[in-house]
């Protein structure tokens, strides 16, 4: 190793030794089938803090993401609702994304749908939420499929609604039997 860096023997083992201090690097004992002893260099150390570190690095994006959405989504509240949020409301709001762990495009539907509904109410916005909940919506394409099937239904109603009209209209002729 010395001669490969160019330094001397004794700084070298003096930056081995500063590593394993650091608790960077390791020497293993590896024992061999004709039992002659080697020592070898791990780095597992070195591996354990980098991934360490990545992690760590991830769970703060992961931290800033989280509270631009929530921040998006306290916005949207108080734009829609034309007005500061209490503190009991922003507590909701935190409740809905800490521990029932809805996504903020589904909170943000929520409150399109209390919006068009000319609902401006948590509570509305709660009660929403758990539906779409109890029917197993999960994401904005579930929510897009609701409505779909909700106009459906509603085409299917007012066709029978149609039909069952014509039906009304019609005069009614009395039908005889001239056989008889």
């Amino acid at each position: 190793i010395a001669k490969s860096l160019q330094i001397s023997v004794n700084d070298v083992y003096t930056q081995l030794h500063n590593l394993i201090e650091k608790k960077i690097l390791k020497i293993e004992t590896i024992v061999n089938q004709q039992g002659q002893k080697t020592d070898s260099y791990s780095f597992d150390f070195l591996y354990q803090k980098l991934d360490s570190l990545i992690d760590e690095e991830k769970k703060e994006l992961l931290n800033v993401s989280a509270e631009k959405d929530r921040q998006k989504i306290f916005n949207a509240f108080q734009v829609e609702f034309g007005r500061d949020l209490s503190p009991i409301e922003l507590e909701t709001i935190n409740d809905w994304i800490e521990e029932d762990k809805y996504k903020t495009d589904l909170i943000l539907l929520a409150l399109r749908e209390a919006v068009l509904s000319q609902a401006y109410s948590l509570k509305y916005i709660d009660r929403i939420l758990l539906s779409w909940e109890k029917q197993g919506i999960r994401s904005k394409v579930d929510v897009e499929n609701l409505k779909k099937a909700r106009e459906k239904k509603k085409e299917n109603i007012n066709t029978i609604s149609n039909n069952n009209r014509n039906k009304e209209n019609k005069p009614k002729i009395p039908l005889t039997k001239w056989l008889d």
